[in-house]
């Protein structure tokens, strides 16, 4: 695993660690076919993530190392001011640069897609401040990519090094998110929160060129209309613990109030990206 240590430091251990051992035995259960190894992308949104970004620079230099696909990094930033962006060129990124003034969710997960190359597979969806649970996440999602029916590998999200309590305890202590931790991986049955997340996801590029994500829910819940989207049309959806990342945002009990009151809404409901709004429980994002 990239951060073990992180399940150890909860008032619980017993929760964090099961959710640990999940992961584990995910990852240990995962054969990867030799005569099966696509090319692979990652794309990463970035905003002054420059200590995330090396960390997830180091991650796919050990995934490549083991891996006879290439495994491509694409760095889709939003005026970043420290070394984020010279990280990325030092590790030969292929980098896209969007404005504040122009951001929203679907459309910075649509560019970096735009950005991928034609031989790329599929391509997964992370953020800057987030890093893959396991250490062989990447090739390890794409062996469910020999099924030409799976679209889309994902997983829920886990505590990441700068989780407060009360995100501990929300993701270590919803059984929910448990079970399916626990079952491993498996074809998903129906809709569910979490669903296709636009931080964690690995996508085949068949899918996305069938329906990007859109733009009009421009404020976010565009990942989970993307699921919808998949679902409907019949398409397999693959839930495996493996592609699991860490990624929380250090928020106390007022602020992951209003975060998940702000995702509940915008998960069922198109609209602009306000900056005003998720500044309300992520001031940290436009200092």
């Amino acid at each position: 695993m990239t951060r073990p240590q992180v399940f150890d430091d909860f008032w619980l251990p017993f929760f964090s660690r099961r959710q640990r051992r999940a992961i584990l035995k995910a990852a240990e259960e995962a054969k990867v076919d030799p005569n099966y190894q696509p090319n692979l992308a990652i794309i990463t949104r970035t905003k002054n993530d420059q200590a995330g970004l090396e960390a997830i620079i180091k991650h796919v230099e050990e995934e490549r190392k083991n891996y006879k696909g290439r495994i491509d990094l694409i760095v889709v930033d939003t005026e970043s001011t420290d070394r984020t962006i010279d990280l990325a060129k030092a590790a030969g990124a292929t980098i896209v640069s969007i404005k504040q003034s122009e951001f929203n969710y679907p459309k910075s997960i649509n560019l970096g897609f735009e950005a991928v190359k034609p031989d790329i597979e599929a391509a997964f969806i992370t953020v800057g401040h987030a890093l893959p649970a396991a250490k062989n996440a990447l090739q390890a999602g794409s062996r469910h990519l020999k099924d030409p029916k799976v679209m889309a590998v994902y997983a829920d999200q886990v505590p990441n090094k700068n989780a407060s309590s009360i995100e501990k305890s929300m993701y270590y202590l919803i059984a929910q998110i448990y079970r399916r931790l626990k079952r491993g991986a498996h074809v998903t049955p129906r809709m569910h929160a979490g669903l296709t997340q636009g931080t964690g996801t690995l996508v085949r590029m068949e899918a996305w060129r069938q329906h990007k994500f859109d733009e009009a829910y421009g404020h976010g819940g565009e990942d989970l209309a993307w699921g919808r989207w998949a679902l409907k049309a019949g398409h397999k959806l693959i839930y495996d613990p493996v592609v699991a990342v860490h990624h929380t945002h250090g928020l106390g009990f007022i602020n992951l109030f209003r975060e998940a009151r702000y995702w509940l809404y915008i998960s069922f409901h198109k609209g602009e990206f306000k900056q005003k709004k998720v500044a309300k429980y992520r001031p940290d994002l436009f200092k």
